[in-house]
């Protein structure tokens, strides 16, 4: 793909910028068609690596699993906070506007 450049001699790391390049391509894409009105797009990491050929390096940096949401109301924000991948569907159930009552999402009891 002459999108993502040249091709720099590993392959993970080149996976994820075609991954990347993917993803951009798709919500160009859904907003140019008119398809973003009324919709929830989430993009989300699902872990943050296994071992692969440039671990030592992705092990050395910083890292996040990912959530973005793209919505008619969701503003623009950066979130950190302690949280896994468990975390992600009521966080989903909310921007859709279902409410969960109490603790019964932690306990696995959706409330909708």
């Amino acid at each position: 793909m002459e999108q993502q450049g040249e091709f720099d001699g590993q392959d993970i790391l080149y996976s994820v910028k075609c991954s990347t390049w993917l993803a951009r391509s798709l919500i160009d894409r859904l907003e140019t068609e008119g398809l973003l009105d009324n919709t929830l797009v989430v993009v989300l990491s699902d872990h943050l690596t296994m071992r692969v050929s440039v671990w030592d390096q992705l092990t050395a940096l910083d890292r996040d699993n990912t959530l973005i949401m793209l919505g008619d109301d969701i503003q623009p924000q950066r979130i950190r906070r302690d949280a896994t991948m468990l975390d992600v569907f009521p966080t989903i159930l909310d921007a859709l506007g279902f409410r969960l009552e109490g603790e019964a999402c932690r306990a696995g009891r959706f409330t909708v």
